[in-house]
């Protein structure tokens, strides 16, 4: 019998650690799902976030984007800090009037003067062709000249929102047209706002916006405000260029 009973106490033990273990870990994942910002000492907190507010697209019921990377440069050190966000792939036509989590990051205080994201990818889906078919980018890289000093246990928040009817370009039509993913985006920046981020949702509140900027690209991959490609040009791809005339 006091076998028995040691047996089923270490049975018992083992249910009530699995037990705690399961319910920790299933809290864990709801504070990263609806963050509640953490502050260390000399930290601010920056959320980065993308939406798009276009237009209706006529066919077009789909544009993917993969963003690889963002980076922020410091004016501190005249470097540039890689936030090691993961990369994510995000369909633009699903965010309109909505603000999807891309990253949220804590940074040194100090001034920081550039944001820069890396695109790899852009797939159009429409719903007249078969398959997606992938646009050609110009660059990979866009680079913002920004105004952001970050605090200690203050949240700025930085917003892409991409316009994606001016963005999106075609070289002929029907279906064997080549689509050319050219961004234009209109970037926030904002310190000491309240910013909530709910199941990968972002509702940002108040704050001082210290950059409000719109910045495209045009056919030779140059990124910057005024730069765009102009929607009554043609356009042709030769060795792998655009030419536009």
């Amino acid at each position: 019998m006091p076998k028995n009973r040691g047996n089923n106490f270490t049975i018992v033990t083992a249910i009530v650690i699995v037990s705690l273990f399961l319910y920790f870990s299933s809290t864990s994942s709801i504070q990263v799902s609806n963050s509640k910002p953490t502050f260390v000492k000399d930290e601010g907190r920056v959320v980065f976030a993308v939406t798009d507010l276009a237009v209706n697209l006529n066919n077009i019921t789909s544009v993917n984007i993969t963003i690889d990377s963002i980076l922020i440069h410091s004016t501190m050190n005249d470097s540039w800090i890689n936030t090691s966000a993961p990369q994510k792939s995000v369909n633009l036509l699903q965010l309109q009037s909505i603000n999807e989590l891309l990253y949220e990051y804590y940074l040194p205080e100090g001034n920081y003067n550039q944001v820069r994201l890396d695109i790899s990818n852009a797939i159009i889906v429409t719903d007249w062709t078969f398959g997606n078919k992938k646009a050609k980018l110009p660059s990979s890289t866009l680079k913002f000249n920004i105004d952001l000093a970050v605090k200690e246990g203050e949240t700025s928040s930085i917003l892409f929102d991409f316009l994606v009817d001016k963005s999106l370009h075609v070289t002929g039509t029907g279906n064997s047209g080549v689509y050319i993913m050219a961004p234009v985006i209109k970037l926030t920046v904002k310190e000491k706002a309240t910013v909530e981020v709910t199941d990968g949702k972002v509702n940002i509140y108040g704050g001082t916006i210290k950059t409000e900027v719109e910045a495209g690209m045009d056919e030779r991959g140059n990124f910057g405000p005024g730069r765009n490609i102009d929607p009554n040009k043609k356009m042709f791809i030769q060795s792998g260029m655009l030419i536009t005339y």
